[in-house]
């Protein structure tokens, strides 16, 4: 789920960067030549995208529709993963259909009906997979994901609690490299014990106005030494959680003036800004002069 989740992201990503690119600042008013353009190409992504997955990924034959339950696995890393996935493509489908010229509030609608129905989708064909089956926590986690992000943009107009991703090699993808990932893409996108999700906020939204708001506080939940999804031992690894605690730069909140910029800076804030960190386990603490 999360290579797939990844994949779209990736996608939307492109679509955005591109557009604004090349028509750099956003109307005033719908552009109806942008708004059906944007329709066409997402909605050729979506129905595309689902029978491709079908045919590729869910080419064994269904089963009946059936129920998974995977809370306990992998720590929740995974569910996390899950909500961030959904939060970032709520966010880059809403901004796109702003780029169109249709008001903020019509956009974000726009953004939570396509991303939640397309991750229902998958969930839905995970429960006729007979690897796999319908797991309630993904879909949990999918909707708090796109719901957090919309509710931030319907109460506050913008996000003032950010939701970030960061990663760093992890030496265990050798022990078990059909799960963690045999070559640097695989375990980019499978090895939980490389991954850090972040919720970041500055103190500056929220009333104190003498703190910058482009400087945030950072929060952030990561695993070390997990290298099977329903077990903590494994050789001789004890897998454990990791709460991490830096700082951050909320880069949309940084003065550049051409809308270009503006775009590139908004795609990246979904990438947490390298710091110094302090990690706190229950076998230990320890303090990371840079922590990607």
């Amino acid at each position: 789920m999360k290579k797939r989740l990844l994949v779209l992201l990736f996608v939307f990503c492109y679509v955005n960067f591109w557009a604004q690119k090349g028509f750099f600042s956003t109307p005033d008013s719908l552009n109806k030549k942008r708004f059906w353009t944007t329709n066409a190409l997402i909605g050729a992504g979506y129905s595309g995208s689902l029978i491709g997955l079908k045919s590729v990924w869910y080419k064994d034959p269904w089963q009946k529709f059936h129920f998974y339950n995977d809370g306990s696995s992998w720590m929740q890393m995974d569910k996390v993963g899950h909500f961030y996935n959904c939060y970032a493509i709520n966010s880059v489908i809403s901004d796109v259909y702003a780029w169109t010229g249709l008001p903020r509030k019509k956009a974000d609608l726009y953004g939570l009906g396509i991303s939640f129905s397309y991750l229902a989708f998958l969930e839905v064909f995970d429960g006729f997979s007979p690897e796999w089956g319908f797991s309630g926590y993904d879909f949990l986690a999918n909707s708090v994901g796109v719901l957090g992000y919309w509710s931030q943009q319907y109460f506050w107009q913008r996000q003032k609690i950010q939701a970030k991703i960061s990663y760093q090699f992890s030496p265990y993808a050798k022990y078990r490299p059909d799960v963690l990932g045999s070559n640097v893409l695989e375990r980019i996108l499978k090895d939980y014990n490389g991954h850090t999700f972040w919720l970041s906020a500055s103190p500056g939204s929220f009333g104190l106005e003498k703190f910058p708001k482009w400087l945030c506080f950072s929060v952030g939940y990561g695993v070390d030494q997990k290298l099977v999804g329903d077990e903590d031992v494994y050789l001789n690894y004890i897998a454990r959680r990791e709460w991490v605690f830096s700082l951050d730069i909320d880069l949309t909140q940084i003065p550049v003036k051409k809308p270009f910029w503006k775009a590139v800076f908004k795609q990246m804030n979904l990438i947490k800004v390298p710091f110094p960190a302090v990690v706190f386990t229950k076998y230990g603490n320890r303090f990371a002069p840079i922590y990607f």
